[in-house]
């Protein structure tokens, strides 16, 4: 029979008399170790570590499955980086069993930790939540705090401040499916529980979802009854009975208990299959269900206190809902019930099944089949490998001869002449004929671009008819591909290439050929070269081995064909370079490291109006008629190895004393075969486009400040017709306007419809009088002449917010009033165009206007929130140009910033200081 654990009985937390002594003996060897610790570490030099205090809040106390698992994963956690050295402190709300209240649980904890820091503090469970939700600001404010172990559904409105956490919720409905879908015959549901508040809370989750299966089963909740009662009830269940329980802490007669004790008794008490929904009642009495992830809820709360004691913001870690269940049974509790294990879902858990003979035994059965197969294997092998060694003898002579052929063919073509290079080789050829008595060796390249294969070299065996000397890539498709991928291609019998070589076995099946051995060189560098063996009478094997020297011996004679290759190459390109000197229109020069000439071309001679004689000798400082400073530092670097290469634009002079500009690259020609690395200097005559280029700037000059004008121009007439449309036009109307009262009133009473048509003029008049002013306020603004920038924007914003569908929010610091009259109304006509722009194309219902004066700089940032436009696409419009010529004006900036469906930001600021400036000079 379970005992209760009354309020105020310490017998749930302490231990047995042996117990005890254990404890203290502990006790006393962890302080004489901390007191040796004390001692030593001076002088062992211990480095310090600065130490985090971190609170654990649990929820009712230590005995609970829930506050052992939890602190359990928390410390783990926390220890895995050896960086923090953490102190724990663990206190428990004991709500139910003590009957604690959180005023008193506050005061203890108020007068407990008044004089120790801090760092983290740590909730599990709903009650310890609801206490910081009211306390944590009184007393620990601003210490982060993670939750975790709560119900999602009953997160409170308002969380502590600088908190975060993890939620679950229990999967009442999925416990319940699986097992209608284990006993499809179910009419009866018994839900069993306490009467806690977190108790309740389950409850209410409970019912929740069992709502769809209200018409499929009878459900009944067991809430309230004392623990003895209940007993007795679950031992009286009608057949087709389940029961699904959570957890009793407390029943009606104000007991507590342990949970975890208590579902062993009511497993053994009910007549009926027993469900849960939690991971800590997993293999004491419960069938099993969809289990709530309860150590996976810990360890996601305890990493998020390892990142907040490491440094990470509370705030970049918001509430996370975590719902992850796993369907595990119990193998043991299916078998007492005759529950089907192939009812369940796939990927369901098992646990605490009974191992079977294989299983248990499996392990040893096969390693001693592995044990006889190895030691046959190993019989077999040595059979095989005594066999392989009589073979390898019989071989060794002829590797050597092949090996000795290598030899001597590496010899030869190391130091031989470019017109011997193919005698040699026709020679090694010959002497790789001899040694593995084949009837033909042949040396073919496969060209890079798609060309026929040449046959380069040949050597046959007497009475072997001569082949073709090259062939189609077509002919041999499968054999191509792999030789060019650089596999070697080995054939015993032609019968045994693989089917998709079947063009390729045709081809050789007609010229006879019984066995083929093709090697790719690697040493080639135009195309692939391939050292092909073929047999015409009998079929021969062709081992590793041999395929191995046979590709060294294709490398040599890759190598001497690639170094015959270069070096006619570079008498081609010595041929080419010359002509390039000599024909080019650029100016070339090769100079010694002192800058002398040694030779130029005639371009550069015609270029300065030298003969080819009369350059050479020549310093080149004398062609430039300066010693400039940046030329001499440049070349120094390249002459030291700093730099590569350099290119400068510099004046030269010409013989009869004339400039002309000239783009200066210099660079260093270093060569194996060259002692004395020489300059070569290139010069492109530049003058013309120098004289286009000044031309074009003064362009450009002149273009601007008519811009500028024709703004000041521009603002002139608006002023003037602002100043029209005021004092003539808006006068005049005023005059009417009143004319057309008085007529209003001299008409006769009688007259309703003289008195309505003149009431409608004057509704008329009195709009286009309101139009006319608008009209002449937005020409020219008199506000902004007269109260300044910040004025005339608020004055602004609140225009288009009456008579637009946008809404403007204005947000002004203080600017000081003594502005140039140009720079405030530049940015008051930048504003204007953009909030225009905004009202016709954003599709935006607000906007925002800042004016910003940091350190002597006007700054002014306009925003809208609608459609956008790609930044990176040409405009065509005008409003945007005309903004950047009104900034250019005074010396200011603009800055668009804008996004497909990201709204649009013009950012505009320019210098106080500068703009007057620019002012005066206009």
């Amino acid at each position: 029979m379970l005992t209760p654990v009354t309020r105020g009985s310490m017998s749930a937390v302490s231990g047995s008399h042996g117990s005890g002594i254990v404890a203290k003996w502990i006790v006393a060897l962890a302080r004489l170790l901390f007191l040796i610790l004390v001692c030593v570490s001076p002088c062992l030099g211990l480095q310090e570590h600065k130490t985090k205090n971190v609170l654990i809040l649990h929820d009712g106390w230590r005995d609970l499955a829930m506050n052992s698992l939890s602190d359990r994963e928390l410390r783990q956690v926390l220890s895995s980086d050896q960086a923090l050295d953490i102190q724990y402190f663990e206190e428990y709300t004991e709500t139910y069993r003590l009957g604690t209240q959180y005023p008193a649980l506050a005061d203890i904890l108020r007068q407990k930790y008044s004089t120790q820091r801090i760092d983290l503090i740590a909730a599990v469970g709903q009650t310890a939540l609801r206490f910081l939700c009211a306390y944590s600001d009184k007393l620990w404010p601003q210490i982060p705090v993670v939750f975790f172990m709560v119900e999602s559904d009953e997160l409170p409105e308002t969380l502590p401040p600088n908190s975060t956490g993890v939620t679950g919720s229990l999967d009442f409905s999925g416990t319940l499916a699986l097992a209608l879908r284990l006993q499809p015959d179910t009419r009866h549901v018994f839900y069993v529980s306490g009467v806690s508040v977190d108790e309740g809370i389950n409850l209410r989750s409970a019912k929740r979802a069992f709502q769809p299966f209200a018409n499929k089963v009878e459900i009944s909740y067991l809430v309230g009854d004392p623990l003895q009662r209940l007993l007795t009830r679950l031992r009286q269940l009608p057949p087709h009975s389940i029961v699904i329980y959570t957890q009793i802490l407390q029943d009606a007669n104000g007991d507590t208990y342990v949970p975890t004790e208590v579902c062993p008794a009511i497993s053994a008490a009910a007549n009926a299959p027993v469900y849960g929904v939690l991971e800590t009642q997993t293999g004491l009495g419960i069938v099993g269900g969809s289990i709530m992830a309860m150590k996976q809820n810990a360890r996601e709360g305890a990493e998020r206190s390892l990142r907040i004691l490491k440094g990470k913001s509370v705030q970049s870690l918001p509430v996370k809902h975590f719902t992850p269940s796993h369907i595990i049974m119990d193998w043991r509790q299916m078998q007492r019930w005759q529950l089907a294990e192939t009812r369940l879902p796939s990927g369901s858990v098992v646990l605490f099944r009974e191992i079977s003979f294989w299983e248990r035994y499996s392990a040893p059965i096969i390693g001693t089949i592995i044990f006889v197969l190895a030691q046959s294997a190993l019989i077999v092998w040595l059979l095989l490998e005594r066999k392989r060694r009589k073979q390898a003898r019989s071989s060794l002579a002829r590797l050597y001869s092949l090996e000795l052929v290598a030899s001597e063919l590496a010899t030869k073509l190391s130091d031989c002449p470019a017109d011997r290079v193919e005698a040699e080789i026709e020679s090694g050829l010959s002497g790789i004929l001899a040694a593995e008595r084949i009837d033909r060796v042949s040396w073919f390249v496969i060209p890079e671009a798609n060309l026929p294969v040449t046959q380069i070299y040949s050597v046959s065996r007497t009475g072997i008819p001569e082949e073709p000397c090259f062939f189609s890539r077509a002919e041999l498709p499968w054999c191509t591909a792999r030789l060019l991928s650089g596999e070697v291609v080995t054939a015993t019998g032609i019968e045994n290439l693989p089917a998709e070589a079947s063009c390729d076995q045709h081809y050789f099946t007609e010229r006879w050929v019984r066995s083929v051995a093709l090697i790719p060189s690697t040493s080639i560098t135009s195309g692939k070269g391939v050292l092909a063996l073929i047999c015409f009478v009998v079929e021969r094997e062709w081992p590793a081995s041999l395929i191995s020297r046979l590709g060294v011996l294709g490398n040599i004679v890759g190598s001497a064909l690639s170094r015959k290759c270069a070096q006619e190459q570079q008498r081609e390109s010595e041929q080419r370079f010359r002509h390039l000197f000599e024909q080019s229109s650029i100016g070339i020069a090769l100079e010694d490291t002192e800058g002398r000439l040694l030779y130029t071309n005639p371009a550069l001679s015609s270029m300065l109006g030298y003969t080819d004689e009369e350059m050479r000798g020549l310093n080149y400082a004398q062609l430039t008629g300066s010693d400039e400073e940046e030329d001499r530092i440049l070349f120094e670097e390249l002459l030291v190895g700093c730099r590569e290469s350099y290119q400068i634009e510099r004046l030269h002079m010409r013989k009869d004393g004339t400039r002309i500009w000239g783009r200066l690259n210099v660079s260093m020609l270093k060569s194996a075969g060259q002692p004395t690395p020489l300059v070569i200097a290139m010069v492109d005559d530049m003058t013309a486009r120098k004289e286009s280029e000044r031309e074009l700037e003064q362009a450009h000059h002149e273009l601007h400040n008519l811009t500028g004008r024709l703004i000041q121009a521009q603002e002139q007439e608006r002023q003037r017709i602002a100043r029209e449309l005021h004092d003539d036009v808006g006068q005049r109307l005023a005059a009417l306007l009143v004319e057309m009262n008085i007529l209003n009133h001299c008409l006769p009473a009688e007259l309703t419809a003289e008195h309505a048509a003149v009431s409608d003029i004057l509704r008329e008049a009195d709009e286009l009088a309101t139009d006319v002013h608008d009209m002449s306020h937005r020409l020219h603004s008199s506000t902004l002449r007269h109260l300044g920038l910040k004025s005339a924007l608020r004055e602004l914003c609140t225009h288009y917010s009456t008579h637009s569908q946008l809404h403007v929010e204005l947000a002004a610091g203080e600017v000081s009033a003594a502005l140039p009259e140009e720079f405030t109304l530049c940015f008051y006509r930048i504003a204007q165009e953009a909030l225009n722009n905004a009202v016709k194309h954003s599709g935006s219902n607000r906007a925002t206007v800042r004016l910003l004066n940091p350190d002597g700089v006007i700054r002014v940032e306009i925003r809208d929130f609608g459609v956008g436009f790609d930044s990176t696409a040409p405009r065509t419009g005008l409003g945007l140009a005309s903004m950047r010529e009104r900034l250019q004006m005074i010396g200011g900036r603009l800055e668009v910033n804008a996004a497909l469906g990201g709204g649009v930001e013009i950012i505009a600021e320019a210098e106080v200081h500068q703009a007057s400036l620019m002012a005066k000079a206009r």
